[in-house]
């Protein structure tokens, strides 16, 4: 199974990528803005990743650009209720430069295509103003902003909930 786009490649990882996500994975400033990201990241962890990301209700897919591995989209299903949350996040090296706006229009399209999902949510950090832009180049919507609703290293944030619908 795999995605497609303009420049990328997004498929299921393999124990094969599993140094490859620790190289692109294992940087504070990319954890300071995710929930779920353990720093330091180490091999197990990818490991770990890898397993969940080929799981029946979980799809992980790797972000491959030129063969290089440059970043992550996880989409997270709900069959009872027909749509599936996604997260993501890049390499630094390669911010800026389109490439997750294009890898989640891609996953998006997937989701209501393939898995015939109706409905596509998303969130971020108060302070990720790079991944609002993504999610609004993509055609989500803001639906609501939930107060200090997740506590990370002492400070609180403030979740931003996006949604996209297939209709």
């Amino acid at each position: 199974m795999q995605i497609t786009t303009k420049r990328l490649i997004l498929r299921r990882p393999t124990p094969a990528d599993a140094q490859n996500l620790v190289d692109i994975s294992n940087n504070k400033d990319i954890a300071k803005m995710l929930s779920s990201l353990p720093y330091p990241y180490t091999i197990d962890n990818a490991k770990e990743w890898i397993l969940k990301a080929n799981s029946k209700d979980y799809l992980g897919f790797v972000i491959t650009y030129k063969k290089d591995t440059i970043g992550v989209v996880n989409v997270d299903i709900s069959l009872m209720h027909n749509h599936a949350t996604i997260s993501y996040y890049l390499a630094k090296e390669y911010w800026s430069m389109g490439f997750m706006s294009e890898a989640v229009k891609g996953v998006v399209e997937f989701c209501f295509n393939e898995l015939k999902l109706i409905r596509v949510a998303s969130h971020h950090f108060h302070n990720n103003l790079a991944s609002a832009k993504v999610l609004k180049k993509a055609g989500f919507e803001l639906e609501g902003i939930r107060k200090k609703h997740f506590k990370k290293q002492n400070s609180y944030f403030d979740i931003y909930d996006y949604g996209i619908l297939k209709f």
